[in-house]
């Protein structure tokens, strides 16, 4: 904010409070017009100061990425999963701990904690494959609807820190299962991913 107070002979404190930084400048002495002048021309030059070095720091929009997270993990082979579909910008597979049958991960490659630092070419790539896979997910297990959720951060409720889209099917009346329960049998996951394969195909 900042707060004006004075009279004809002085000019009283000056707040500045952009973002960060405060800066308080004392009483002067304004004895004719052209030191008046001067004296706004110097508060003029702080408040710009101030707003420009809170420009240059900004604050941290997201954490560094971690390439040790699960999915790049799976990413790179060196945990199996359910795939369903891969191409060269993403990886589709089913989600080992599925909050309804038929629950699936889409999974761009490039390497991005979230939304917050995700390219946005790789958004641009990602999102018409979200839409082909709910229309196949749908399909496969003649769903009512289709959740799609995609979480940034922890207080987002993320828990996987690699970029990633939830596709779920839903059913009227019957509400999503808690995503803390236990690993669904891998029986199971094969056949809803050979589903989910046939899918894709005609998807």
């Amino acid at each position: 904010r900042i707060i004006f107070a004075s009279t004809d002979r002085v000019a009283t404190s000056l707040w500045l409070e952009p973002l960060y930084h405060r800066s308080i400048l004392t009483p002067i002495p304004l004895t004719d017009g052209f030191h008046r002048l001067h004296h706004w021309a110097c508060l003029v030059y702080q408040f710009v100061n101030c707003c420009l070095k809170t420009m240059s720091n900004p604050m941290p929009m997201s954490q560094p990425y971690d390439p040790n997270n699960i999915f790049a993990k799976i990413l790179r082979g060196e945990i199996p999963c359910h795939k369903i579909y891969e191409d060269a910008d993403a990886l589709v597979f089913m989600d080992a701990m599925p909050q309804a049958a038929g629950h699936t991960l889409v999974v761009p490659k490039a390497a991005s904690r979230n939304v917050f630092d995700a390219d946005p070419a790789v958004l641009a790539k990602v999102l018409p494959l979200v839409q082909r896979v709910a229309v196949a997910v749908k399909a496969a297990f003649d769903a009512d609807g289709i959740s799609i959720m995609q979480f940034n951060e922890a207080a987002g409720g993320q828990s996987v820190f690699h970029l990633h889209y939830h596709v779920i099917p839903r059913f009227d009346g019957v509400p999503l299962r808690p995503h803390t329960g236990g690993m669904e049998d891998g029986a199971v996951l094969a056949a809803h991913a050979s589903r989910l394969r046939q899918a894709m195909g005609s998807a």
